[in-house]
């Protein structure tokens, strides 16, 4: 075998590989025996094929195959012995004939686009900005009211206030605003009011209690949206267009979610036992937290700068277009 590598200019080059028959015979020997061990063809016992019927019924496919697989091996062998420096993938050269799988010899030709050549000096004349993500009051809050909904508990109220889940009744009403016999009822149907789209529907669970019935329009306090309304109303998303008119609802529970005190409980459980002892190194801890997450946005926009950087620093290079 013989592989030889030619520039065309700076940024591409032609490898060419020739095969003879003794580079890839005993592999294609090899790979027939096992075709001949496990073919099955009508009037020969499994095994005992000649194998002069096995090389003629696979004998093109078994040589094609096994050159492709001896190819991929030594371009990429040679590419890696001889550290040429490349980009994407080698592509069969376009004027490269044919292939004649019945000849013994074979010559394979690729085309290779190199790497452009390329020198980044630096000294400490040259200077890039890291910057440093700061992290905001805002952003703490917003991760201590995670941590507090997280560790939050529920308890019964009596008086309804945003945010509260209210369960119930709900029944469909008629334009006399009387219970259909026949419509829409969802007995421990749960709601939250507060999801709902429409301020003037949300407004009227305002001050709800316990046991006090709520006439509401679903249909418009949901905008019409098949996948709340189906799940609200146990109904098929094809008949959300039939449940426009009036429900009422009936609260029978109010459920609040007292949010966890910030307390050693708390503490213990966001970070390692012990490690928090009161509300300020608390916070002081989450604010470490999420300003070593900034770090990676840091380094990655950092990293991006320098690469503009050395790049107008080294100026316009050439590249090689393969198609």
């Amino acid at each position: 075998m013989n592989i030889s590598l030619q520039n065309v200019d700076k940024v591409s080059a032609v490898l060419t590989i020739a095969i003879e028959k003794a580079d890839y015979q005993e592999r294609v020997d090899k790979t027939l025996k096992n075709y001949r061990q496990k073919a099955n063809i009508p009037g020969f016992r499994k095994g005992m094929v000649p194998m002069s019927l096995v090389k003629k019924q696979f004998g093109k496919a078994v040589l094609a195959e096994e050159i492709d697989k001896l190819l991929q091996e030594k371009v990429y062998e040679y590419l890696r012995e001889n550290k040429v420096d490349m980009l994407g993938q080698p592509l069969p050269s376009e004027d490269m004939e044919a292939i004649d799988y019945d000849q013994d010899n074979f010559t394979f030709k690729f085309d290779i686009a190199l790497a452009p050549e390329f020198k980044a000096e630096i000294s400490s004349d040259d200077k890039i900005d890291y910057y440093t993500i700061q992290v905001s009051d805002e952003l703490v809050d917003q991760q201590i009211k995670m941590y507090t909904q997280c560790g939050a508990s529920h308890e019964k109220v009596e008086e309804y206030q945003d945010n509260d889940m209210i369960k119930g009744l709900i029944a469909e009403l008629d334009e006399a605003g009387n219970v259909k016999e026949d419509g829409v009822k969802v007995e421990d149907a749960v709601m939250m009011p507060q999801y709902m789209k429409n301020e003037d529907q949300k407004a009227l669970f305002n001050g709800a209690k316990t046991n006090s019935v709520i006439v509401f329009n679903p249909f418009t306090a949901y905008d019409g949206n098949e996948a709340e309304l189906s799940s609200l109303l146990k109904i098929n998303k094809e008949e959300v267009a039939n449940a426009k008119g009036n429900f009422s609802f009936q609260i029978n529970e109010i459920v609040r979610m007292i949010p966890a005190p910030l307390d050693e409980k708390l503490f213990d459980q966001v970070f390692e036992p012990g490690t928090v002892k009161n509300e300020e190194e608390f916070v002081a801890k989450i604010k470490e937290g999420i300003a070593k997450q900034f770090e990676n946005d840091s380094d990655y926009k950092f990293l991006v700068d320098v690469r503009d950087y050395l790049v107008k620093k080294i100026g316009k290079l050439e590249f090689q277009m393969l198609y």
